[in-house]
Formats: structure tokens, C-alpha cells, sequence
């Protein structure tokens, strides 16, 4: 037997074989990590839509997309749609949400059968609230045979909620070769059958209409704005006020109904309703106790314009000017003739006017248009009496001579300071005797015509003088006195 002996050696002894070695190695190591795309179905991350993959093993290729991939063209897409069962696919705004199939339209540029067509996409949902929700869609399915244009192509079901919006973007499409008997689903990354740097695509929805109304400014009147999605154009509109336009303008506020019919005479409809875009409001304030007592008319307002918050707070505060006046409102105030005479009753009168205001600048056109007044009505009764005249003392006096009077300083009842003047004496009594009495008299009569007064009073208290006698003496004859 022969012994064979084995020694140590580089199995490449050539440096630069090592490198290139090297070089194969990488590149089998990552055509190996390429391959390990889509992920492993145990623990894919992707955030699939509810229904998808479908089938269940269709996950996303489209982490296959590589710079130099995809040169075919086999398959074209050109649209996408939703469709039922039925004939017309129809819905209307607020319906539960309903199942429905997805179809894409292609242009089919190959003679070729394919049994296998898969479809990748962020589909992106804008609710009717203005919310979006995105998902992935991963789907394959067998396209039919043969070169076709505008062929639509059926995805599976989608569950639709009416009113929102469906976009398809980051679209990956990938099928097989010709004739290798591969069907859904497609495992593994294509090389060149697929379609990559596809725009994003709107998914037409099945047909349904919805409406706005909003206000004409500076009128009540309203403009409708319609707007149709899915269906086939060009659509008809019969309203239930007999028009027949797609929107509507300068209607009276209230509800709408339409009526859309396309091409193929699928029907649907839609409802508005605004009750009022501008409508005249005021409410009068109460008052409590009504009349008002005052004591003199200068206790009336007298201001002729108010603001609304003046107007509110008037009273019991609870008067209201609305919202959402059809023009420019003015409130003013006036009061009856009155006087400061008791139980007189002053009426004050608001009167709200709305103005027109056609272009909405908040200024009263010009000339001025009246659209609406109201009046309200404030009651104020006078209640007071005479103010008493305060008299100058009088007094004892001892001759008549003695008596000093004048003028005094009186302020009536809600009226100003005036002069009063004396009338009199009237004398009771002799002149200038003890006892006898000198009455002069303060009077004033209003406008009303009352009258006030009162009596200074003088007293004369006085005694005879006594006489005082010569003296007489001793006198020697009678002829001496």
C-alpha cells in the first residue's frame, strides 16, 4: 500500500485569486439576502389592509424593485374602479359601508398568457370626516389571455364606506413568464416581468352625489353645489324644484333633493337642507315693574341710538338682537312728549331696523333699503308731589315799623331754584297794638298747578308808654304855680 502523504498548502497561492474569491463570495451573499425578499410570512411587519394578502401568501414584492429591473410592458394600467354585483353600482352619503370588487383596467401589449398578475400598493382612505387611514395592498390574481386594450381586471373586494376618497400609490405590478405554469401566488422577485415608477391612481368610486348649500352674502337666498363621483359621464340632475342645472343659485333656503342619472342610466341622489341663511331676530326686553316709577320726566333716557349690548342689557336683560341679521341693524329710541306733572306716563319706543346690505361690508346700502323693524316698548310713570316752601321765621316785634321781610329761594319739584316774594301784611288786629299781627305770604304754583305756601307771621307786643310828670312843689300863692 502506498502511503500518500499531504502537505500544507494555499489551495490558491495566487493573492489577487484570493480577492476575486472574495469579490464571488459577496456578490452569492447578496443575491442570497435578495432572494430572501418578500419577508418571512411568520414575521412580516408590513401593514397589510384587513383583507389582505390575498391570497394568503401573496406578500408585498415590491421591496424587490431594484434600478435595473422591470423592462417589460406587458401590462398597462390605466384605471381602477369599484363595482358590485349589480348592474348599477350606486350609494348615497351615510349608507353602512358595503363590500365591493376592485378592478383595474389594463392594456394588455403581449399575445402571451399569463397565469399569475399581482398588484402592490399603499392604498391611502380619506374618509368623509376629513381622516385618512393608509394599508397595503398585495394581491394576485389570473389575468385573462391574449392582447386587449382597456381590459378590466378584478382584484378581489374592498369594503367602501360612501363619501370617501380611495388612492392607490407606490403601484408595483408583477407577473410570470409565459407558459410556466405558475399561478397565484407569485413568490419569488421578478427579473423583468413587472412595472414599477407607476403614478398614483384614484380608485373611481361607485356613482353617488352630495351637496352643499351655503349662503348669498347680504340676502337670504342660497347657492347648491353638487358634486357627482363615480358613475360614467355625462350625468342628468333632476331637482325636486323642476331645475334641471347641475347646481343651484339664489334659491330660498329649505331642503333639496336631486335626482343623478349617467350614462347608463344608473341612478342616485342626494339631499340638502339649510333652513335659513340670514333671518331678521329681535326680541324685546321685559321690564319689571312695568311702568317704571320715576320721580321727573329728566329720569327718562334720553340717548336715540343704542348698541346691541345696550339693547340686551336693558331691562330684565333679556332682550336679543339674532346672529345672523340678512343686513345691517340699527337700533334707535325716541320718547313721547311728557311732563314732571304726578301720574304722567312717558312711553320710550326701541325700533330695530334692518337695512340691506348687498355687498356685506357691514354698511347700510345707500339709497337705504328697509328689510325689517320691530319695535319695543318701554313704560315710565311719574310719581311725585310738590315740594313744600319753608318760610322765614317771624317773630315779636314791638311797632310795625319794626318788620324786615324778603325775597326767599325756592327749588320746585323737578324744576330749578326761583325767587319768591312776599304778598301782604295782612294786618288782624289795630296797628301797632299789643297783640295785633302781620301776616305776609310766600306762595308758588307749579306747572301742574299746584300750589305750596306759607305764612311768615310777625306779632306786635308792645304796652302803653307811661307819662312821666313836672314836679310840682310848695308854692306861697296860687299865682306862684
Amino acid at each position: 500500500m502506498r502511503n500518500l502523504t499531504f502537505k500544507n498548502r494555499n489551495l490558491l497561492p495566487n493573492p489577487h485569486l484570493n480577492f476575486l474569491f472574495f469579490i464571488l463570495f459577496l456578490f452569492v451573499s447578496l443575491n442570497i439576502q435578495a432572494q430572501q425578499c418578500p419577508p418571512d410570512p411568520n414575521n412580516d411587519p408590513t401593514n397589510y389592509c384587513p383583507d389582505d394578502p390575498v391570497p394568503s401568501g401573496q406578500l408585498d414584492l415590491r421591496c424587490c424593485i431594484s434600478p435595473n429591473n422591470c423592462n417589460a410592458g406587458d401590462y398597462v394600467l390605466e384605471s381602477a374602479y369599484l363595482a358590485g354585483s349589480e348592474e348599477c353600482t350606486t350609494c348615497e352619503i351615510g349608507d353602512p359601508p358595503i363590500t365591493l370588487n376592485l378592478f383595474v383596467v389594463f392594456d394588455i401589449t403581449t399575445q402571451s398568457a399569463r397565469d399569475a398578475l399581482s398588484l402592490f400598493a399603499e392604498l391611502t382612505v380619506t374618509n368623509p370626516d376629513g381622516t385618512t387611514t393608509t394599508c397595503v395592498i398585495s394581491r394576485c390574481t389570473n389575468p385573462p389571455d391574449g392582447q386587449a386594450e382597456d381590459i378590466a381586471i378584478d382584484f378581489g373586494t374592498i369594503e367602501y364606506t360612501c363619501g370617501s376618497t380611495l388612492e392607490l400609490s407606490s403601484i408595483f405590478l408583477a407577473w410570470v413568464s409565459a407558459g410556466n405554469g405558475n399561478e397565484c401566488p407569485i413568490t419569488s422577485c421578478p427579473t423583468s416581468k413587472c412595472s414599477k415608477n407607476i403614478p398614483p391612481l384614484e380608485i373611481s368610486p361607485p356613482l353617488q352625489a352630495s351637496a352643499e348649500a351655503t349662503c348669498v352674502i347680504g340676502s337670504n337666498s342660497i347657492n347648491v353645489d353638487l358634486t357627482v363621483q363615480g358613475g360614467e359621464a355625462p350625468y342628468t340632475y333632476n331637482w325636486d324644484n323642476g331645475a334641471t342645472t347641475e347646481d343651484l343659485n339664489n334659491v330660498n333656503p329649505g331642503t333639496y333633493n336631486v335626482t343623478v342619472t349617467d350614462v347608463n342610466d344608473c341612478t342616485t341622489t342626494a339631499s340638502v337642507t339649510l333652513p335659513f341663511c340670514c333671518e331678521f331676530s329681535a326680541t324685546c326686553p321685559t321690564f319689571s315693574p312695568s311702568p317704571t316709577v320715576i320721580e321727573c320726566e329728566a329720569d327718562v333716557p334720553t340717548a336715540t341710538s343704542l348698541t346691541e349690548a345696550e339693547f340686551e342689557a336693558l331691562g330684565n336683560g333679556d332682550g336679543v338682537i339674532g346672529d345672523e341679521p340678512c343686513g345691517v341693524v340699527e337700533i334707535t329710541a325716541a320718547n313721547t312728549p311728557g311732563d314732571d306733572c304726578d301720574g304722567t306716563t312717558i312711553t320710550r319706543t326701541y325700533t330695530i331696523t334692518e337695512y340691506a346690505d348687498t355687498d356685506g361690508d357691514g354698511v347700510k346700502d345707500t339709497p337705504e333699503v328697509v328689510l325689517n323693524t320691530e319695535t319695543c316698548q318701554q313704560l315710565f310713570e311719574i310719581d311725585n308731589v310738590i315740594e313744600p316752601i319753608t318760610c322765614p321765621a317771624g317773630g315779636n316785634v314791638e311797632c310795625a315799623a319794626d318788620i324786615s321781610v324778603g325775597d326767599i329761594n325756592y327749588t320746585p319739584t323737578c324744576g330749578t331754584a326761583t325767587t319768591i316774594s312776599p304778598t301782604g301784611p295782612s294786618i288782624d288786629g289795630t296797628p301797632d297794638c299789643d297783640g295785633t299781627t302781620y301776616t305776609y305770604n310766600y306762595s308758588f304754583t307749579d306747572a301742574c298747578g299746584r300750589t305750596t305756601s306759607c305764612d311768615q307771621v310777625f306779632t306786635i307786643n308792645n304796652v302803653i308808654e307811661p307819662i312821666t310828670c313836672p314836679a310840682g312843689g310848695n308854692v306861697e300863692c296860687a299865682a306862684d304855680i
